[in-house]
Protein backbone atom coordinates (compact mmCIF):
# COMPACT_ATOMS: atom_id res chain seq x y z
CA UNK A 1 0.00 0.00 0.00
CA UNK A 2 1.76 3.27 -0.99
CA UNK A 3 2.35 5.95 1.74
CA UNK A 4 5.46 4.53 3.34
CA UNK A 5 7.73 6.68 1.70
CA UNK A 6 5.87 9.77 1.98
CA UNK A 7 5.58 8.88 5.73
CA UNK A 8 9.35 8.15 6.05
CA UNK A 9 9.86 11.70 4.52
CA UNK A 10 7.87 13.62 6.77
CA UNK A 11 9.54 11.95 9.69
CA UNK A 12 12.90 13.31 8.56
CA UNK A 13 11.33 16.58 7.60
CA UNK A 14 10.42 16.66 11.80
CA UNK A 15 13.47 15.66 12.78
CA UNK A 16 15.93 17.94 10.65
CA UNK A 17 13.42 20.80 12.04
CA UNK A 18 13.60 19.51 15.81
CA UNK A 19 17.30 19.41 15.21
CA UNK A 20 17.63 22.64 14.16
CA UNK A 21 15.58 23.76 17.17
CA UNK A 22 17.01 22.31 19.73
CA UNK A 23 20.30 23.47 18.50
CA UNK A 24 19.41 26.90 18.55
CA UNK A 25 16.16 28.09 20.30
CA UNK A 26 17.51 28.02 23.57
CA UNK A 27 20.88 30.21 22.33
CA UNK A 28 19.24 32.39 20.52
CA UNK A 29 17.65 35.13 21.22
CA UNK A 30 14.04 35.05 19.31
CA UNK A 31 11.97 38.36 19.22
CA UNK A 32 9.14 36.69 17.97
CA UNK A 33 6.58 34.33 20.01
CA UNK A 34 3.41 32.00 19.42
CA UNK A 35 0.24 34.12 20.37
CA UNK A 36 -0.62 30.87 21.46
CA UNK A 37 2.22 29.83 23.53
CA UNK A 38 1.37 26.70 25.96
CA UNK A 39 1.74 27.53 29.55
CA UNK A 40 1.98 24.58 32.17
CA UNK A 41 -0.33 24.65 34.89
CA UNK A 42 1.10 22.92 37.65
CA UNK A 43 3.25 24.86 40.53
CA UNK A 44 6.98 24.41 40.64
CA UNK A 45 10.04 26.33 41.58
CA UNK A 46 11.99 24.85 38.63
CA UNK A 47 10.67 22.19 36.18
CA UNK A 48 13.50 19.15 35.30
CA UNK A 49 13.68 17.16 32.78
CA UNK A 50 11.57 14.85 33.85
CA UNK A 51 9.22 17.43 35.02
CA UNK A 52 8.81 18.89 31.58
CA UNK A 53 8.57 15.82 30.10
CA UNK A 54 5.74 14.37 32.36
CA UNK A 55 3.49 17.92 32.83
CA UNK A 56 3.53 18.55 28.99
CA UNK A 57 2.28 15.67 27.98
CA UNK A 58 -0.25 14.82 30.80
CA UNK A 59 -1.56 18.65 30.29
CA UNK A 60 -1.39 18.96 25.95
CA UNK A 61 -0.09 15.53 24.81
CA UNK A 62 -2.24 14.38 22.51
CA UNK A 63 -4.10 10.73 22.43
CA UNK A 64 -3.86 8.91 18.79
CA UNK A 65 -6.45 6.71 19.91
CA UNK A 66 -8.86 8.52 16.81
CA UNK A 67 -6.21 8.14 14.00
CA UNK A 68 -7.38 4.64 13.58
CA UNK A 69 -10.47 4.57 12.25
CA UNK A 70 -12.33 0.96 12.09
CA UNK A 71 -11.94 -0.37 8.26
CA UNK A 72 -13.73 -3.04 7.46
CA UNK A 73 -12.30 -5.24 4.41
CA UNK A 74 -15.31 -7.84 2.56
CA UNK A 75 -15.36 -11.18 1.25
CA UNK A 76 -16.09 -11.65 -2.18
CA UNK A 77 -19.94 -11.98 -3.43
CA UNK A 78 -21.38 -15.63 -3.32
CA UNK A 79 -19.91 -17.74 -6.65
CA UNK A 80 -22.52 -17.86 -9.34
CA UNK A 81 -25.18 -21.32 -8.81
CA UNK A 82 -24.34 -23.18 -5.84
CA UNK A 83 -20.46 -24.44 -5.63
CA UNK A 84 -21.30 -28.06 -6.70
CA UNK A 85 -23.10 -27.05 -9.85
CA UNK A 86 -20.56 -23.94 -10.69
CA UNK A 87 -20.46 -23.48 -14.04
CA UNK A 88 -22.99 -25.84 -15.02
CA UNK A 89 -23.65 -27.00 -18.53
CA UNK A 90 -26.50 -26.64 -20.88
CA UNK A 91 -28.49 -29.79 -21.94
CA UNK A 92 -31.13 -28.42 -24.38
CA UNK A 93 -29.92 -25.92 -27.07
CA UNK A 94 -31.58 -24.03 -30.30
CA UNK A 95 -29.14 -22.89 -32.73
CA UNK A 96 -30.94 -19.86 -34.72
CA UNK A 97 -28.91 -18.98 -38.13
CA UNK A 98 -29.76 -15.35 -39.31
CA UNK A 99 -30.55 -16.48 -43.51
CA UNK A 100 -30.99 -12.72 -44.24
CA UNK A 101 -29.55 -11.15 -47.32
CA UNK A 102 -27.00 -9.36 -45.64
CA UNK A 103 -25.35 -13.08 -45.48
CA UNK A 104 -24.74 -13.27 -48.74
CA UNK A 105 -21.40 -11.21 -47.74
CA UNK A 106 -18.24 -11.64 -46.95
CA UNK A 107 -16.13 -11.57 -43.59
CA UNK A 108 -12.52 -13.28 -43.55
CA UNK A 109 -12.67 -14.12 -47.17
CA UNK A 110 -15.46 -16.20 -46.70
CA UNK A 111 -19.60 -15.89 -47.41
CA UNK A 112 -21.17 -15.58 -43.69
CA UNK A 113 -23.84 -18.17 -44.09
CA UNK A 114 -21.48 -20.62 -45.00
CA UNK A 115 -18.82 -19.70 -42.09
CA UNK A 116 -22.28 -19.79 -40.46
CA UNK A 117 -23.18 -23.43 -41.51
CA UNK A 118 -19.59 -24.31 -41.17
CA UNK A 119 -18.84 -23.44 -37.82
CA UNK A 120 -22.39 -25.08 -36.55
CA UNK A 121 -21.43 -28.21 -37.92
CA UNK A 122 -17.89 -27.96 -35.87
CA UNK A 123 -19.84 -27.17 -33.14
CA UNK A 124 -22.31 -30.78 -33.48
CA UNK A 125 -19.35 -32.63 -33.46
CA UNK A 126 -18.46 -31.58 -29.94
CA UNK A 127 -21.95 -32.00 -28.48
CA UNK A 128 -22.05 -34.18 -25.14
CA UNK A 129 -24.21 -37.47 -26.13
CA UNK A 130 -26.59 -36.69 -23.41
CA UNK A 131 -27.51 -33.14 -24.57
CA UNK A 132 -30.52 -32.24 -26.80
CA UNK A 133 -30.08 -29.85 -29.59
CA UNK A 134 -32.59 -27.60 -32.16
CA UNK A 135 -31.71 -25.89 -35.48
CA UNK A 136 -33.85 -23.07 -36.38
CA UNK A 137 -33.64 -20.41 -39.56
CA UNK A 138 -35.20 -17.08 -40.11
CA UNK A 139 -35.27 -14.48 -42.75
CA UNK A 140 -34.47 -17.33 -45.75
CA UNK A 141 -37.04 -17.05 -47.91
CA UNK A 142 -37.96 -14.01 -50.63
CA UNK A 143 -35.85 -11.21 -50.84
CA UNK A 144 -34.65 -8.06 -48.89
CA UNK A 145 -36.55 -6.11 -51.54
CA UNK A 146 -39.73 -4.12 -49.87
CA UNK A 147 -42.06 -6.20 -51.62
CA UNK A 148 -40.62 -9.18 -50.31
CA UNK A 149 -40.60 -7.95 -46.87
CA UNK A 150 -44.04 -9.80 -45.24
CA UNK A 151 -42.89 -13.36 -46.77
CA UNK A 152 -39.64 -12.99 -45.30
CA UNK A 153 -40.48 -11.79 -42.10
CA UNK A 154 -42.35 -14.45 -41.54
CA UNK A 155 -39.87 -16.84 -42.25
CA UNK A 156 -38.84 -18.24 -39.45
CA UNK A 157 -38.63 -21.90 -38.64
CA UNK A 158 -37.53 -25.06 -36.88
CA UNK A 159 -35.22 -26.88 -39.44
CA UNK A 160 -34.90 -29.73 -36.38
CA UNK A 161 -36.83 -29.58 -33.00
CA UNK A 162 -34.39 -30.03 -29.82
CA UNK A 163 -32.68 -33.59 -29.82
CA UNK A 164 -30.00 -35.81 -29.59
CA UNK A 165 -27.78 -34.63 -32.26
CA UNK A 166 -28.38 -36.68 -35.38
CA UNK A 167 -25.63 -34.96 -37.61
CA UNK A 168 -27.03 -36.38 -40.98
CA UNK A 169 -30.23 -34.77 -40.55
CA UNK A 170 -28.90 -31.48 -39.08
CA UNK A 171 -26.31 -31.14 -42.22
CA UNK A 172 -28.81 -31.74 -44.93
CA UNK A 173 -30.93 -28.82 -43.45
CA UNK A 174 -27.82 -26.81 -42.90
CA UNK A 175 -27.23 -28.10 -47.20
CA UNK A 176 -30.52 -26.52 -48.09
CA UNK A 177 -29.65 -23.34 -46.49
CA UNK A 178 -29.62 -20.22 -48.74
CA UNK A 179 -29.18 -16.26 -47.58
CA UNK A 180 -32.11 -13.94 -48.99
CA UNK A 181 -34.26 -12.18 -47.29
CA UNK A 182 -35.03 -9.59 -43.97
CA UNK A 183 -34.37 -10.34 -40.53
CA UNK A 184 -36.73 -11.13 -38.26
CA UNK A 185 -34.72 -11.50 -35.00
CA UNK A 186 -37.37 -11.14 -32.37
CA UNK A 187 -39.58 -13.67 -34.39
CA UNK A 188 -37.23 -15.89 -34.05
CA UNK A 189 -36.36 -15.40 -30.54
CA UNK A 190 -39.72 -16.24 -29.60
CA UNK A 191 -40.16 -19.43 -32.19
CA UNK A 192 -36.98 -20.87 -30.34
CA UNK A 193 -38.22 -20.49 -27.17
CA UNK A 194 -41.74 -22.42 -28.03
CA UNK A 195 -39.68 -25.03 -29.07
CA UNK A 196 -38.45 -25.83 -25.21
CA UNK A 197 -40.54 -27.53 -22.77
CA UNK A 198 -41.37 -25.72 -19.66
CA UNK A 199 -39.13 -27.03 -16.38
CA UNK A 200 -41.09 -29.47 -14.59
CA UNK A 201 -40.09 -30.29 -10.67
CA UNK A 202 -38.85 -33.72 -11.44
CA UNK A 203 -36.27 -32.59 -14.18
CA UNK A 204 -34.00 -29.49 -14.15
CA UNK A 205 -33.08 -28.55 -17.90
CA UNK A 206 -30.56 -26.14 -18.56
CA UNK A 207 -31.64 -24.45 -21.68
CA UNK A 208 -29.88 -22.09 -23.74
CA UNK A 209 -30.31 -19.88 -27.66
CA UNK A 210 -27.48 -19.00 -29.69
CA UNK A 211 -28.20 -16.75 -31.98
CA UNK A 212 -25.92 -16.45 -34.73
CA UNK A 213 -27.02 -13.17 -36.74
CA UNK A 214 -25.07 -10.18 -38.40
CA UNK A 215 -27.62 -7.25 -38.24
CA UNK A 216 -29.66 -5.73 -36.35
CA UNK A 217 -34.07 -6.59 -36.21
CA UNK A 218 -35.34 -5.51 -39.90
CA UNK A 219 -38.68 -6.49 -39.42
CA UNK A 220 -40.24 -4.11 -37.06
CA UNK A 221 -40.19 -6.95 -33.98
CA UNK A 222 -38.88 -6.13 -30.23
CA UNK A 223 -36.00 -8.45 -29.86
CA UNK A 224 -35.06 -6.90 -26.26
CA UNK A 225 -38.45 -7.49 -25.13
CA UNK A 226 -38.59 -11.55 -26.79
CA UNK A 227 -35.39 -12.06 -25.09
CA UNK A 228 -36.65 -10.89 -22.08
CA UNK A 229 -40.03 -12.63 -22.31
CA UNK A 230 -38.54 -16.27 -23.05
CA UNK A 231 -35.63 -15.40 -19.94
CA UNK A 232 -38.84 -14.65 -17.83
CA UNK A 233 -40.79 -17.66 -18.86
CA UNK A 234 -41.30 -20.74 -17.07
CA UNK A 235 -38.97 -22.15 -19.96
CA UNK A 236 -36.10 -20.20 -18.36
CA UNK A 237 -33.80 -20.03 -21.46
CA UNK A 238 -30.73 -17.66 -21.94
CA UNK A 239 -29.91 -15.63 -24.89
CA UNK A 240 -26.77 -15.56 -26.36
CA UNK A 241 -25.75 -13.54 -29.18
CA UNK A 242 -23.16 -14.17 -31.54
CA UNK A 243 -22.96 -11.13 -34.03
CA UNK A 244 -21.06 -11.95 -37.01
CA UNK A 245 -19.33 -9.03 -38.52
CA UNK A 246 -21.51 -6.55 -37.28
CA UNK A 247 -21.07 -2.86 -37.53
CA UNK A 248 -19.28 -1.91 -34.23
CA UNK A 249 -22.82 1.12 -34.18
CA UNK A 250 -24.82 -1.95 -34.18
CA UNK A 251 -23.37 -4.12 -31.33
CA UNK A 252 -24.87 -1.78 -28.35
CA UNK A 253 -28.48 -2.77 -29.49
CA UNK A 254 -27.41 -6.64 -29.91
CA UNK A 255 -25.51 -6.28 -26.30
CA UNK A 256 -29.33 -5.51 -25.05
CA UNK A 257 -30.95 -8.35 -26.28
CA UNK A 258 -28.48 -10.41 -24.60
CA UNK A 259 -28.53 -8.84 -21.21
CA UNK A 260 -32.63 -8.98 -21.73
CA UNK A 261 -32.28 -12.42 -22.24
CA UNK A 262 -29.73 -13.13 -19.38
CA UNK A 263 -27.18 -13.95 -21.63
CA UNK A 264 -24.15 -12.42 -22.93
CA UNK A 265 -23.34 -10.70 -27.00
CA UNK A 266 -19.89 -11.79 -28.37
CA UNK A 267 -18.40 -10.81 -31.64
CA UNK A 268 -16.85 -13.09 -34.29
CA UNK A 269 -15.03 -11.50 -36.83
CA UNK A 270 -14.29 -14.86 -38.98
CA UNK A 271 -15.05 -18.58 -39.14
CA UNK A 272 -12.40 -19.68 -36.44
CA UNK A 273 -13.68 -16.41 -34.00
CA UNK A 274 -17.05 -18.01 -34.65
CA UNK A 275 -16.54 -21.74 -34.33
CA UNK A 276 -14.67 -20.37 -30.89
CA UNK A 277 -17.83 -18.89 -29.45
CA UNK A 278 -20.29 -21.82 -30.42
CA UNK A 279 -18.21 -23.90 -28.41
CA UNK A 280 -20.11 -22.03 -25.27
CA UNK A 281 -20.96 -24.71 -23.22
CA UNK A 282 -23.33 -23.20 -20.45
CA UNK A 283 -26.76 -21.61 -19.64
CA UNK A 284 -25.75 -19.29 -17.41
CA UNK A 285 -22.60 -17.50 -18.71
CA UNK A 286 -24.14 -14.02 -17.49
CA UNK A 287 -24.03 -15.52 -13.84
CA UNK A 288 -20.15 -15.43 -14.64
CA UNK A 289 -19.76 -11.77 -15.72
CA UNK A 290 -22.17 -10.63 -13.05
CA UNK A 291 -19.89 -12.50 -10.22
CA UNK A 292 -16.76 -10.50 -12.08
CA UNK A 293 -18.34 -7.62 -12.17
CA UNK A 294 -19.51 -8.17 -8.14
CA UNK A 295 -15.61 -9.32 -7.18
CA UNK A 296 -14.18 -6.59 -8.90
CA UNK A 297 -16.10 -3.57 -6.92
CA UNK A 298 -15.78 -5.56 -3.63
CA UNK A 299 -11.98 -6.02 -4.39
CA UNK A 300 -11.93 -1.84 -5.12
CA UNK A 301 -14.17 -1.35 -2.32
CA UNK A 302 -11.46 -3.44 0.35
CA UNK A 303 -8.70 -1.30 -1.10
CA UNK A 304 -10.50 1.92 -0.86
CA UNK A 305 -11.10 1.44 2.81
CA UNK A 306 -7.71 0.10 3.80
CA UNK A 307 -5.96 2.73 2.23
CA UNK A 308 -8.18 5.49 3.40
CA UNK A 309 -7.64 3.84 7.04
CA UNK A 310 -4.05 3.76 6.17
CA UNK A 311 -3.44 7.38 4.95
CA UNK A 312 -5.77 8.66 7.83
CA UNK A 313 -3.62 7.28 10.21
CA UNK A 314 -0.41 8.67 8.95
CA UNK A 315 -1.37 11.97 8.18
CA UNK A 316 -3.08 12.25 12.18
CA UNK A 317 0.06 11.09 14.18
CA UNK A 318 2.48 12.88 11.82
CA UNK A 319 -0.22 16.03 12.98
CA UNK A 320 -0.03 15.02 16.36
CA UNK A 321 3.91 14.53 16.17
CA UNK A 322 4.22 17.93 14.72
CA UNK A 323 2.04 19.99 17.06
CA UNK A 324 3.19 18.70 20.43
CA UNK A 325 7.23 19.12 18.90
CA UNK A 326 6.17 23.22 18.13
CA UNK A 327 4.45 23.89 21.09
CA UNK A 328 6.94 22.20 23.42
CA UNK A 329 9.94 24.27 21.85
CA UNK A 330 7.43 27.24 22.46
CA UNK A 331 6.93 26.64 26.13
CA UNK A 332 10.69 25.43 26.78
CA UNK A 333 11.96 28.53 25.06
CA UNK A 334 9.54 30.66 27.09
CA UNK A 335 10.65 28.99 30.50
CA UNK A 336 14.16 29.04 30.02
CA UNK A 337 13.82 33.05 29.71
CA UNK A 338 11.69 32.84 32.73
CA UNK A 339 14.66 30.99 34.74
CA UNK A 340 11.80 28.48 34.93
CA UNK A 341 13.84 25.48 33.71
CA UNK A 342 17.81 25.52 32.13
CA UNK A 343 18.67 24.45 28.25
CA UNK A 344 20.12 21.28 29.71
CA UNK A 345 16.45 20.41 30.78
CA UNK A 346 14.57 21.25 27.73
CA UNK A 347 17.06 19.26 25.99
CA UNK A 348 16.68 15.65 27.77
CA UNK A 349 13.30 16.10 27.85
CA UNK A 350 12.59 16.86 24.14
CA UNK A 351 14.85 14.33 23.78
CA UNK A 352 12.35 11.77 25.78
CA UNK A 353 9.46 13.62 24.05
CA UNK A 354 10.99 12.05 21.02
CA UNK A 355 11.00 8.90 22.00
CA UNK A 356 7.47 9.50 22.73
CA UNK A 357 7.18 10.51 19.40
CA UNK A 358 8.91 7.52 17.97
CA UNK A 359 6.86 4.97 19.71
CA UNK A 360 3.78 6.51 18.34
CA UNK A 361 5.26 6.70 14.95
CA UNK A 362 6.10 3.00 15.23
CA UNK A 363 2.38 2.12 16.10
CA UNK A 364 0.96 3.75 13.28
CA UNK A 365 3.80 1.71 10.96
CA UNK A 366 2.32 -1.54 12.89
CA UNK A 367 -1.49 -0.20 11.58
CA UNK A 368 -0.20 0.52 8.25
CA UNK A 369 1.51 -2.63 7.68
CA UNK A 370 -1.60 -4.76 9.57
CA UNK A 371 -3.75 -3.00 7.30
CA UNK A 372 -2.06 -3.83 3.95
CA UNK A 373 -1.29 -7.45 4.70
CA UNK A 374 -5.26 -7.96 6.17
CA UNK A 375 -5.88 -6.54 2.30
CA UNK A 376 -3.49 -8.83 0.66
CA UNK A 377 -5.64 -11.43 2.29
CA UNK A 378 -9.05 -10.53 1.58
CA UNK A 379 -8.35 -9.84 -1.62
CA UNK A 380 -6.12 -12.72 -2.44
CA UNK A 381 -9.49 -14.83 -1.24
CA UNK A 382 -11.55 -13.25 -3.76
CA UNK A 383 -8.87 -13.74 -6.51
CA UNK A 384 -9.09 -17.35 -5.77
CA UNK A 385 -12.70 -17.37 -6.38
CA UNK A 386 -12.46 -14.99 -9.57
CA UNK A 387 -10.10 -17.89 -11.10
CA UNK A 388 -12.15 -20.83 -10.18
CA UNK A 389 -15.09 -19.24 -11.52
CA UNK A 390 -13.17 -18.40 -14.47
CA UNK A 391 -11.80 -21.90 -14.82
CA UNK A 392 -15.65 -23.31 -14.51
CA UNK A 393 -16.89 -21.38 -17.46
CA UNK A 394 -13.99 -21.35 -19.47
CA UNK A 395 -13.49 -23.06 -22.74
CA UNK A 396 -10.87 -25.48 -21.77
CA UNK A 397 -13.57 -26.83 -19.20
CA UNK A 398 -16.31 -26.69 -21.59
CA UNK A 399 -13.70 -29.32 -23.69
CA UNK A 400 -13.46 -31.77 -20.54
CA UNK A 401 -16.94 -31.68 -20.33
CA UNK A 402 -17.91 -32.76 -23.84
CA UNK A 403 -15.42 -35.39 -23.79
Amino acid sequence: MDGAASTHKTRLAIRRWLGFAVGCVWLLPITVMSADVPTLSAKRDFWTAEDLYTDFLSEFGESADACYSDYRLHAGPPLPDAPETLGQRWNKAVIAIDASGSMRGRAGGKRKLDAAKTATRAFLQTVPSDAEVGLLAFGHRGSNDERDKAMSCAAVEMLSDPARVDERKLNKALDGLQAKGWTPLAAAITQAGAAFKPETDKKKDHRVLFVVSDGLETCDGDPVAAAQALHDSNVKAVVNIIGFDVPKKDRPTLEQVAHAGGGVFVHAANQRELEQHLRVSYANREKKAAYETAALQVKNENTQQALHASNHANTCVSNIISRESSQFLDMTHRMIEDGQTDAQSARDAYNELKMHHDDLHADMQAFRDQAKAELAEMNARIDADRARVNAAYGDHHTDSLKR
